[in-house]
């Protein structure tokens, strides 16, 4: 079946809003537009229609988050030395242990760049 003459010119439009995301913010900033589209259908699906929320799509949502976040974090770490890599970990673990286990953790926010 044939799709009708509007039909084709909305998706012409949005091929062509596609490229022009990637060619003015890059491929990242487009991946992100597009997966927020998707995360907000998911929401007014919820909002919209009857159907029950799981644990099950907390789970999914927080691994979608951590995925982001490990691509991220390898981008942004690549190159680095073995030295910093270890003092950026244990800086991370003392920032995470003093968040759980109380205090402030103010004073390891900064704490890799007065080391290296």
């Amino acid at each position: 079946m044939a799709l009708s003459k509007s039909a084709t010119q909305f998706c012409n439009f949005a091929f062509q809003a596609v490229l022009a995301l990637v060619r003015h913010f890059g491929a990242f900033a487009c991946v992100t537009v597009t997966s927020f589209r998707k995360v907000l259908s998911i929401v007014l699906s919820f909002l919209l229609f009857a159907k029950p929320f799981t644990a099950e799509y907390v789970y999914s949502g927080a691994l979608v988050l951590v995925g982001i976040y490990l691509n991220l974090a390898a981008k942004r770490l690549r190159g680095l030395d073995a030295r910093t890599l270890i003092l950026l970990c244990a800086d991370r673990a003392r920032c995470l242990m003093t968040a759980c286990c109380g205090g402030s953790s103010k004073q390891y926010q900064h704490g890799l760049q007065t080391q290296v």
